[in-house]
């Protein structure tokens, strides 16, 4: 660049190509520097991650409730007995009717039984509750593994987006500065500067605005993974599970068995449970010595109370609700799955027609210099020219992440967590 400045005698016909090449040279974009910031943080594991935003997630809050719940309810089904137990003691004399000196003194304990066949729903309703807490993990597992996704992909392609503006922003002013010293050496018109700055200040617009959604991105992983560093690896593959297997089905799946468990240990209450009643009574009087008796005694509900059908179709409406949630997410999920493989579908279409633009615009580039030196040509159109190669080769770039990014989400459809 020296050369252009310092030669004057070389004459207009040898120092357009000098400017040229020099610009071309710079605008070469065959390694391009990521834009985040210089940190001294370790790259974290996709495992560490994941802890962290799994800890970070609302829903973690049900997962301590519902190890409590299955413990309860597995508690419950071990016992032998249906419920709680009564401590009866009873006390009998005849010192204010027939002062015989009788008194009698009972102790003993009553407690409910189970129905013939209530033990059983109840042990099934405890498997369903370990069940769902195993679904629940691989629930918040998925949760952790979309927002990770997504976090990744933006500040991917926000990185992306920054060093390109920063590299563009960079190169319009050292074109300004090359434009500059040939129209102030009179071989160049004004007018071409002027332009040149137009081009600068656009470029400084973009890269503002670049700069803003890179730290919108930024503050949001921190915030979720409480890192600023990408993960060390991060690449998926294709992959898809049954939808059965899906983490949300799974889930919906054992609510609905916890609800037909729940309905039908509702259809047992309709009916108290049988109570037993053990216990020893000891009586005397004046006329008879100490007697002491064992006491045994069942007593059986005949089930006539009418409001108890109220809580049974109660229960059968939460059923019923329980239904509809997994016919409609198996629904859902698999419109999911659809649209998900579409859309892979078309970004990687549109990521061969990014190519296709980025290399017709290398061609036009290569055409709009010669022409340009030739003469032929303004320094309008090979700015055009060259700011539209600048473009195309983000958006090429940013097509190539787009493509990454829909097979995480057809992943993410699938029920596929990140390990």
């Amino acid at each position: 660049m020296k050369s252009i400045s310092t030669t004057p005698n070389f004459g207009t016909a040898l120092k357009k190509p000098l400017l040229i090449a020099s610009f071309v040279a710079m605008s070469s974009f065959g390694s391009l520097t990521m834009a985040a910031e210089s940190t001294n943080q370790v790259a974290p594991s996709l495992q560490q991650l994941l802890e962290h935003v799994k800890t970070q997630l609302p829903e973690q809050e049900k997962k301590q409730a519902l190890q409590q719940l299955t413990q309860a309810n597995g508690n419950a089904a071990d016992s032998w007995i249906a419920g709680d137990v009564d401590l009866v003691v009873r006390h009998e004399n005849d010192g204010m009717t027939g002062n015989q000196g009788y008194q009698s003194w009972e102790v003993g304990a009553a407690f409910p039984i189970w129905l013939p066949g209530q033990s059983g729903a109840k042990q099934q309703l405890s498997e369903d509750y370990r069940s769902l807490q195993s679904a629940q993990t691989a629930r918040l597992a998925l949760m952790a593994s979309g927002k990770i996704r997504n976090l990744v992909w933006q500040l991917k392609k926000a990185e992306t987006t920054l060093a390109y503006r920063q590299k563009s922003h960079q190169q319009a002013q050292a074109l300004e500065q090359l434009v500059k010293q040939r129209v102030d050496a009179g071989e160049n018109p004004k007018m071409d500067l002027l332009m040149a700055q137009q081009v600068t200040l656009n470029a400084m617009k973009q890269l503002t605005l670049a700069e803003q959604d890179y730290r919108i991105a930024l503050n949001a992983y921190s915030t979720w993974t409480g890192s600023e560093q990408l993960p060390k690896t991060f690449a998926e593959h294709e992959q898809s599970l049954p939808l059965a297997e899906h983490p949300d089905i799974a889930f919906l799946q054992s609510l609905q068995s916890i609800e037909t468990e729940k309905l039908q240990l509702t259809k047992y209450s309709q009916k108290q449970n049988p109570n037993l009643y053990l216990g020893s009574k000891t009586e005397k009087s004046h006329q008879m010595s100490d007697n002491t008796m064992l006491i045994a005694q069942i007593s059986f509900p005949l089930g006539v109370n009418k409001q108890s059908a109220i809580a049974v179709s109660e229960q059968n409406q939460n059923k019923v609700n329980a239904d509809i949630a997994l016919a409609k997410a198996k629904q859902q999920i698999a419109i999911d799955r659809r649209n998900a493989e579409t859309r892979l579908q078309q970004a990687q279409q549109t990521q061969t027609l990014a190519k296709s633009q980025f290399d017709l615009s290398s061609q036009s580039v290569l055409l709009a210099k010669q022409a340009y030196q030739q003469g032929e040509t303004s320094i309008q159109i090979l700015l055009q020219a060259t700011q539209q190669l600048y473009d195309n080769e983000l958006n090429y770039r940013l097509s190539q992440l787009n493509t990454q990014q829909s097979l995480s989400d057809y992943n993410q459809a699938q029920g596929v967590s990140l390990q």
